[in-house]
């Protein structure tokens, strides 16, 4: 039903753009890629149309309704939160819903629980932005909670992604630093971390670090297996253009099998084939560019930095999901803007003013 009601709200508010079209062109990919693997079209429905639906309710709601979008995923999502570490303290393993294994919960396992701390965290980082606060208490307390939960069950790469969010938000408050701290520097030190890690494998040059500051070894517990396997099927010329959506074969097969790419690039390959790689870098990449057009803009900033914490779980993990689409959407809102000035601004802009947050120039957001 909200998938439903998203197309219609996007079709009814924005009608056709790009960025929905392409979305809406790469489930259509993934389809193509079940249909030719003879596999169930309602695991392809149920797992990935609810991401293209994301995109569209961002559009369709950025101009009139963001404010009740963003609280609305932050209630989602915080709640989520909340339940996924009462589950994991206080149900006893073996339940099955909320706490099924040691690193699992509501959530599933641990390594995807901080699509949720990015989620809660960054809704409410930009609530606080329309309230013209730099950062409130409610954004504290959901910080705090995903620290929480990293406690209880650390996932390395997810908490290198909470803690980038938290220094890149605290950066950005100076408006100088969001020159450097864009959709654009993100996204390139992301390609640059895949080629070296994932491409020429160069994580033996930083064995120590990994081994001793990280405590992975230099397989990053095993992905790079995962990574040459996809590799592998890839180059099947049966499958290069499509991929594998819905396949019932696991990547690696054993006592916990593997199912996903273990890297957003990687992951899209495998699900569906260069044509779907190709479609979804145009995707990241509209919503990036426009970013990067408003990176002087704060609230602007605070989407890419969300955006950027996503780059930072896609190196080992898969990233197409519900709430990385949604903010691909809000980003794709800014659309090289010019610059304007919003009432949030002119009521935050004379508290920070003082120590040095702003200068002269900075005096706006986007125009819509």
């Amino acid at each position: 039903m909200a998938v439903a009601i998203s197309f219609v709200l996007y079709f009814w508010r924005v009608r056709i753009d790009v960025l929905g079209a392409l979305a809406i062109v790469y489930w259509l990919v993934l389809l193509t890629s079940t249909l030719l693997m003879d596999t169930s079209v309602v695991s392809c429905i149920r797992n990935y149309l609810p991401c293209t639906a994301a995109i569209l309710l961002a559009r369709a709601l950025y101009d009139t309704r963001k404010r009740e979008l963003l609280l609305a995923v932050f209630l989602v999502f915080f709640g989520y939160l909340l339940v996924n570490i009462w589950g994991m303290l206080f149900v006893p393993v073996g339940d099955k819903v909320f706490h099924k294994g040691d690193f699992y919960g509501l959530l599933d396992n641990r390594n995807l629980f901080p699509r949720v701390f990015l989620a809660s965290v960054g809704s409410s980082a930009l609530l606080d932005y329309l309230n013209g606060r730099a950062i409130s208490i409610r954004t504290i307390i959901a910080f705090l909670a995903c620290l929480v939960q990293s406690a209880i069950s650390l996932s390395t790469t997810g908490m290198l992604a909470l803690v980038f969010f938290g220094i890149a938000l605290f950066a950005i408050q100076w408006r100088q630093m969001r020159k450097y701290l864009n959709a654009l520097a993100y996204s390139i030190g992301y390609l640059v971390l895949f080629f070296a890690f994932v491409v020429f494998r160069l994580q033996g040059v930083f064995g120590a670090l990994i081994t001793e500051a990280l405590h992975k070894s230099i397989t990053f517990s095993g992905r790079t297996e995962v990574w040459d396997r996809v590799f592998e099927l890839a180059a099947d010329p049966d499958h290069f253009l499509f991929g594998y959506c819905g396949s019932l074969d696991y990547l690696i097969p054993g006592p916990l099998p593997i199912w996903t790419g273990h890297n957003a690039i990687l992951d899209v390959l495998y699900t569906s084939g260069a044509v779907g790689v190709a479609v979804a870098l145009v995707v990241f990449a509209l919503a990036a560019l426009c970013l990067y057009g408003a990176r002087y803009n704060k609230e602007a900033a605070i989407v890419a930095a969300v955006i950027g914490g996503f780059l930072i779980l896609g190196l080992m993990e898969h990233i197409v999901c519900v709430p990385f689409c949604l903010f691909l959407g809000l980003g794709y809102g800014f659309r090289m803007a010019e610059e304007g000035r919003s009432p949030s601004d002119h009521r935050l802009s004379s508290r920070l003013s003082s120590c040095g947050a702003f200068d002269e120039g900075d005096r706006g957001v986007t125009k819509r």
